[in-house]
């Protein structure tokens, strides 16, 4: 979150609601009992984790801005230093640029919220206002009185999978949207034609009959396996 050292709960208070991916006594907790009590040692140590290494970056001056465009995957993933290491890559960020020329800047995020690997609680709101701060405002700061918006378009498509784990995918979606009221869930469908694809199928894993028949059986076949805690499968 910030560049300049920890970002700590009177911090975490000061940001508006649209970016908090967990709760204040959450953030309060975390940051005392995993930070404070086992991270923030390490680090002092002399541990690097990839925060350090992007840091360094800034601190050092080793991002030039060189690129005329940046095109970026698992944008879900990037933290605030992290955009901000991709901002200074720009050809542009060292400029100030006029009012509408901020949309012609070649920037292309593309990342998945279901994917995500930091464990934030993750929400697309609190990415996006990241991007608009360190990207939009920081090329044209007189948008800052204005506001400003992402080109953002959500994919329908499924580029990965065949037609019946799409379809899988989208019940275990629609569950989630209907026990979590997230109205803005959509289905998805798959890209490619499925034809003859095979179906996913659940089963117990303790069923020892099933085990005894799955060599011959479940050949080409994708097998989603409930597991109990502290099981092997």
């Amino acid at each position: 979150m910030n560049s300049s050292g920890d970002f700590g709960p009177e911090d975490y208070e000061e940001l508006p609601d649209n970016q908090l991916t967990v709760t204040r006594d959450t953030y309060e907790r975390v940051y005392q009992r995993v930070w404070q009590g086992w991270y923030e040692p390490l680090c002092q140590s002399g541990h690097w984790d990839d925060q350090d290494l992007a840091r360094l970056i800034l601190d050092e001056n080793l991002a030039p801005p060189a690129y005329a465009a940046v095109f970026c995957d698992e944008a879900q993933d990037f933290t605030r230093i992290e955009i901000e290491v991709l901002m200074r890559l720009c050809l542009y960020s060292n400029r100030t640029l006029p009012h509408g020329a901020v949309k012609r800047v070649p920037f292309a995020f593309a990342g998945d919220e279901f994917q995500t690997l930091n464990p934030t609680g993750f929400r697309w709101d609190a990415v996006k206002a990241a991007f608009v701060e360190k990207l939009i405002f920081e090329l044209a700061p007189q948008l800052r009185r204005e506001g400003a918006e992402l080109n953002y378009h959500e994919l329908r498509f499924n580029y990965r999978s065949a037609t019946p784990i799409v379809q899988f995918c989208n019940l275990v979606q629609a569950v989630r949207a209907a026990c979590f009221g997230i109205h803005e869930l959509r289905p998805q469908r798959a890209w490619a034609p499925s034809d003859g694809a095979p179906p996913v199928l659940y089963f117990d894993a303790r069923n020892g009959e099933f085990w005894s028949s799955f060599r011959d059986a479940a050949a080409g076949y994708v097998i989603i396996v409930p597991c109990l805690e502290g099981e092997e499968v």
